[in-house]
């Protein structure tokens, strides 16, 4: 959180040692707030997830995320798909064409 001014990064998700010995990696901040708030609003998806989501322990496994209460049934995918599909629907209804029909001037 950076003292509550909340930096945001894009890098890559494969941080392993081969990646950084024989590539380059990138990391970029995101600085237009809307594309801030759209990516922490994906990442609190993520974390509220009770249903497909793993830990990382710390010998490298990965364990389920028992969620509880609200986060029991709440799948992060699932979310994120609805939002986008909805999203989708509504720019769909926006450029719909209007039909207007051609009506010579009167006398």
């Amino acid at each position: 959180h950076h003292g509550g001014d909340e930096l945001v990064f894009l890098s890559s998700a494969d941080w392993m040692n081969r990646s950084f010995d024989r590539r380059i990696e990138l990391l970029a901040p995101v600085e237009h707030p809307a594309c801030k708030k759209k990516l922490l609003e994906i990442l609190e998806a993520c974390f509220q997830d009770g249903v497909k989501a793993r830990a990382l322990l710390p010998d490298g496994t990965y364990q389920p995320v028992q969620g509880t209460g609200k986060r029991r049934d709440f799948r992060a995918q699932e979310k994120l798909w609805l939002a986008t599909t909805e999203k989708t629907r509504e720019a769909e209804e926006q450029d719909r064409a209007v039909f207007e029909p051609h009506r010579p001037p009167k006398d």
